[in-house]
Parts: C-alpha cells; structure tokens; sequence
C-alpha cells in the first residue's frame, strides 16, 4: 500500500511591501513532484493592517487593508500559476490534468480579521477574511484556526496549545516538545523554525514523527516584531514522503527557499512573460 505525498508550506505573510516571486518558485517545485496534497500551515497573509502590535504608532501609518488583500490574493495566484497553465494545456489536449488536495490551515494573522470584527461589530459583513483572500477559489479544504485536521495518521494545525492555550513548540528543540506533549504524529507552523524529532515508544507501540516547519517569508521582511529573530528562522518548505500510519515511510525532504530559487526562478520569469510551455506527455 502507498500512501501520500504531502508538501507542507510554513507560514509565508503576504505583505504588500514585499514580492511574491518566492510563490512563483514554489509553484514550480509543485508541478515539478506533483505531491498528492498541497497543505499550507497558516499565516499566508500578513495583514500589517490589523496588528495591534503598534496599533496608533507612527509605524501604523500608511498600512491598508485592501493592499494587505491584494498582496495575499496575488500570493495565491502566483503558488498555483504552474499548475494552471499545466492544467490548461492538458484540458486543451483532453489529458488528465494534475489535481492535489489544496489545504489551507487559518493561522493567527488570519484570525486578526475575526478578532477585529469582534471588537468593532460595525464592519461585520465589510470585513470578511474568507471571501477578502478568496480561500475558496484557492483551497480545497479550510481548516478554521485552532482546529486539526488529519491526513494519513498525521496531525496538522498552525500551532498546538498548552493548558494556558499557549502555542506549544516554542523551546530550543520544539519538535521533541511537541512529541512529548501530544505523544502523536504532527505538524505545526507558527515558529517560523525547522525542527523534526522521531521517538520510538517500544514493542507493540506506534513511531511518533513531530515537525515543526519553518517559514517562507520574503527575507526582508523585517519590523519591530521579528527584528530580534528573524536570524534564527528557517526559510523553505517540507515534503512528506508516502505518508501512511502517522508516518512518512520514505522518509521526508527540507528544501530551503534559496534552493527553490536557484533551481526555478529562471524558469518562474519565463512562465510570467508566457515563454514556458510544459511537458505534458504522459511520460
């Protein structure tokens, strides 16, 4: 039996001040493994506009919500561009075409658009974080923030939580501190590092794998709230090989974002300037 291949995208904040490329790189690697789900942990938008980190500041001035969606709309955009134009061609010459399970994990920036309509219920239908980035047109699959979803035995969500509902994961080996505390296989975002851990729990009991994975950000993207850590991060994506049993049987790979770049980027341009014509033989 063969399970799945699941690429898991950390946190990569759209932010209107920064460029998308990294999406359109990414894109390629997609269409160049064709992962059976595309899963992204939460946090792909930003939304500077909503922070009250420091909200009524001076730093606040000039951020706009309707940039913050258009930043993260075309974020999307550029991640599935590939397979579209994949997809396209194939439809033209009635082949089947590549379709991987999209998930999308709502992480907390995203959840800063419910909190905001909570405080001020007078934008209620006005602001609307769903509808605004267009998840549904993007995604398969939302998973509401805070929730799990399960794929293949593994656990995925943005972050888990402690008994204080603080994120768990947040030491020096976070991955190791996931295991212990859910003593199961799973995946989070949120910390913005690369950590894996496996525990063999004896006889008779099932291999525990536990990631935490990183971040996909633009590398200068740099504000008073990351400014002190953004140094210890770790930029790329994880893939998961033949997920089955709350394991990757074949193991897993970390593809740092400077390796997408350097492999697709050129390619990537070709695509926006409509020179790429993909393969799309069988073969």
């Amino acid at each position: 039996m063969t399970g799945m291949n699941i690429l898991v995208i950390p946190d990569s904040h759209a932010h209107p001040k920064h460029d998308n490329r990294r999406m359109l790189w990414l894109g390629e690697y997609i269409l160049d493994k064709k992962p059976d789900v595309v899963l992204h942990i939460g946090d792909l938008a930003d939304l500077p506009s909503l922070s009250t980190y420091d909200q009524g500041t001076m730093r606040a001035w000039g951020r706009f919500y309707k940039a913050d969606i258009a930043a993260s709309v075309e974020h999307q955009e550029f991640l599935w561009k590939a397979v579209e134009d994949y997809n396209m061609r194939r439809r033209a010459n009635r082949k089947a075409q590549y379709k991987p399970k999209r998930v999308y994990v709502k992480g907390n920036h995203e959840d800063r658009a419910d909190r905001f309509v909570q405080a001020h219920p007078q934008f209620d239908g006005f602001v609307n974080i769903d509808e605004d980035l267009q998840l549904e047109r993007f995604w398969d699959v939302i998973v509401p923030y805070g929730d799990e979803i399960v794929i293949g035995g593994i656990g995925f969500t943005h972050y888990y939580r402690n008994a204080m509902g603080r994120p768990l994961g947040t030491g020096v080996m976070p991955a190791r501190a996931l295991s212990q505390k859910k003593a199961r296989s799973v995946v989070q975002g949120h910390n913005h590092r690369f950590s894996v851990y496996f525990q063999d729990r004896g006889h008779g009991n099932p291999k525990i794998q536990t990631f935490t994975v990183g971040y996909y950000g633009h590398p200068e993207h740099l504000e008073d709230w990351n400014l002190q850590s953004q140094a210890e991060w770790d930029f790329g994506v994880l893939m998961l090989y033949n997920v089955q049993d709350g394991m990757a049987m074949d193991g897993f790979r970390w593809m740092t974002q400077d390796a997408l770049e350097r492999k697709y980027a050129e390619r990537a341009e070709s695509r926006l300037a409509g020179t790429v014509v993909d393969d799309d033989s069988d073969a």
